[in-house]
């Protein structure tokens, strides 16, 4: 169910930002043939209709991607530094008497609304089928009734002209004109679409608007497809029969294409001051209306990376108690894997413990989480958290994954990565200069310094030998304390092999000496940074371990 109304909302959102697009590109098309808002028009209420998008590495901007209705359980945790107690452990714990689940209530009210929508539809369709059930033949396609006062097209499948019996002459000319026009360019179909895009989202007034401006482009459209090759003098006769038929009521039918049945003032001006547009002009539009168009249609902000119907904004692995971003590629690589995890069901779980090896998944929202584990087996977790409980289920496809060879070869990379090329890239950071502030401040950073130990500030000693940094920690700490002494040291000797004239690391909170390190051996190659990198990790997860 929360599925289904993230999905009307992902939609409803999206298309609403592509009419607002429309609107705006509507002020600048007026000199282009009026098919072309048509078809931007019918862009957005496909959109309305279907829940899949083309997706491409291009969108609207802007685009809101509605993930949940509900309260984050995570914050999203894109760098390594993100702190511990953003990973906490989740339950299913009962929500309080007085909260309730919105969603039923949500959709409940939603197609309730839709189907009154419906409803009417049918009502005035069947009063309208009533109105005209004495109509008889005049050709082939056309029907006359002495029963409507305006003339319009009717139905899908088999759609008729019906035109009042005292319509004649060059009036009644004009308008099987017209009618015919719409059948040609199957306008019958496309307001169809529109209708049921407005039936689903009944509850948005800019998807009434776009209704409404769609219904009168379609009629402007139309009419100069008839007036085209028309003389000054018949444009004027064609404008005349507007003027004399918009007079009378339309047929109160949402699927009926009346003649004279939308701003006939607004169409009038239109006939009367027509000119083709030069073909130059029409290209230019032509082609703003395609870019226009696979805007609308492709998912916003996607670029491919949607799991379960969730846009994936975030990805970190957990190790040696600190998230750590995951690599774009490595991303990549495994939406697919998980694309195939998440066809099948879910089962409801009772408990979840993140846990070192974690790959944690978030949406931008952050009200839907993956995690994806593999102890104490492999599986794929989806967290929804509504603010008081959170809903652990377990897809079932997730056994899948322990036999594939490709998830496999996937986390050898991820283990690579973490042991080897994290390393290399801190190593990378390398500096012979201590007076290079920002190199120093990037080298603090890689360490996961304010990660761990909190926020802190720095002073370099450069006027005179041996050259060294002061680090200042805000948080309270104590020299008593193993654990932090530990990380500290690991700290120092990886911070003084990177900057190779740096000769001393002393570390100060609240004015006091916690340690002094200027224990400066030999540069470390590959392998010993490495080694020297990985304790200091698991130094610093043990620290913040004791913390929580």
């Amino acid at each position: 169910m929360d599925e289904l109304l993230h999905t009307l909302l992902t939609m409803s959102a999206a298309a609403t930002v592509g009419a607002l697009a429309v609107l705006v590109l509507r002020l600048f098309l007026k000199k282009a043939p009026r098919w072309i808002t048509c078809l931007l028009w019918l862009a957005v209420f496909l959109r309305l209709v279907c829940p899949v998008g083309l997706s491409l590495p291009v969108s609207l901007p802007a685009v809101p991607t509605v993930q949940e209705i509900t309260a984050p359980i995570l914050s999203p945790a894109p760098a390594a530094e993100a702190p511990a107690a953003e990973l906490p452990a989740v339950q299913d714990s009962p929500a309080p008497a007085q909260d309730v689940d919105p969603a039923p209530l949500v959709l409940a009210l939603w197609g309730a609304g839709s189907a009154g929508v419906l409803l009417w539809a049918l009502w005035s369709a069947r009063r309208l089928r009533r109105q005209v059930a004495e109509a008889v033949p005049a050709e082939p396609g056309v029907w006359e009734s002495d029963q409507i006062p305006a003339p319009f097209l009717l139905g899908w499948v088999r759609p008729r002209i019906y035109l009042p019996a005292e319509l004649t002459g060059q009036a009644r000319c004009y308008v099987l004109l017209h009618e015919r026009a719409h059948l040609r360019r199957r306008d019958h179909w496309a307001k169809l679409l529109a209708f049921l895009a407005l039936a689903l989202h009944w509850w948005n007034p800019v998807i009434h608007l776009a209704y409404r401006l769609f219904c009168r482009d379609l009629e402007v459209a139309c009419d100069q497809a008839v007036i085209r090759d028309f003389s000054p003098q018949e444009r004027a006769g064609y404008a005349e029969t507007l003027l004399r038929l918009g007079q009378t009521p339309p047929p109160c039918q949402a699927g009926a294409l009346a003649f004279a049945e939308t701003e006939t003032k607004h169409r009038i001006h239109h006939v009367l001051e027509f000119k083709r547009p030069p073909l130059l002009v029409a290209l230019v539009a032509l082609a703003v209306c395609a870019l226009t168009v696979v805007l609308i249609l492709s998912n916003p902000g996607d670029h491919g990376r949607q799991l379960d119907g969730v846009s994936i904004t975030s990805a970190y692995v957990l190790d040696g108690g600190l998230p750590v971003e995951l690599p774009e590629e490595s991303l990549d690589a495994l939406i697919p894997l998980l694309k195939e995890v998440v066809q099948g069901p879910y089962t409801t779980a009772e408990r979840l413990t993140p846990q070192d090896g974690d790959v944690v998944l978030t949406s931008q929202t952050g009200g839907t989480v993956f995690y994806l584990q593999d102890t104490p087996s492999t599986r794929l977790v989806r967290v929804n958290h509504d603010g008081y409980s959170a809903t652990v289920k377990v897809a079932s496809g997730s056994s899948s994954l322990a036999l594939s060879q490709d998830y496999a070869r996937w986390r050898g990379d991820l283990n690579q990565y973490l042991t080897q090329d994290l390393a290399d890239q801190v190593r990378s950071l390398a500096t012979p200069y201590l007076g290079n502030n920002s190199a120093c401040g990037a080298i603090l950073e890689a360490l996961h310094l304010s990660a761990v130990a909190g926020s802190y500030t720095f002073s370099l000693q450069t006027s005179a030998e041996p050259y060294g940094i002061t680090i200042y920690l805000e948080q309270p700490a104590s020299q008593e304390d193993p654990l932090l002494m530990a990380y500290l040291l690991d700290v120092s000797t990886l911070f003084l092999d990177l900057v190779d004239n740096a000769k001393t690391v002393t570390w100060q909170q609240g004015g006091q000496v916690l340690a002094v390190f200027d224990q400066k051996t030999d540069t470390m190659d590959q392998e010993a940074f490495q080694d020297a990198y990985a304790q200091l990790r698991a130094d610093a997860g043990a620290y913040r371990a004791a913390l929580s």
